[in-house]
């Protein structure tokens, strides 16, 4: 993800800006904080709470987390599914 911060969401903290542009949760930022791999203007962010200006350039490295979720929504094909079907008398 790498995107300039609009007026609208200038001042707002990173971690919520990251979170509502990603739809990913704010836990989940938190942790690629933590990873270091947030940055605003190039500069790695060290504190979630840290407030964005407009104009910004914010960049989350999001492929571990797409590439886990694309692995949660592979299914195995050889998983047996019982249907049970009931009718209400």
């Amino acid at each position: 993800m790498d995107e300039v911060i609009p007026a609208a969401l200038a001042g707002q903290r990173v971690d919520r800006v990251v979170a509502m542009i990603t739809g990913i949760s704010r836990a989940e930022v938190a942790a690629l904080v933590e990873q270091g791999k947030v940055s605003v203007d190039d500069r790695v962010v060290t504190t979630r709470s840290q407030r964005v200006e407009e104009g910004a350039r914010v960049h989350a490295d999001l492929d571990e987390l797409v590439a886990a979720a694309e692995q949660a929504m592979d299914a195995e094909p050889d998983v047996a599914v019982p249907v049970v079907y009931t009718t209400s008398t």
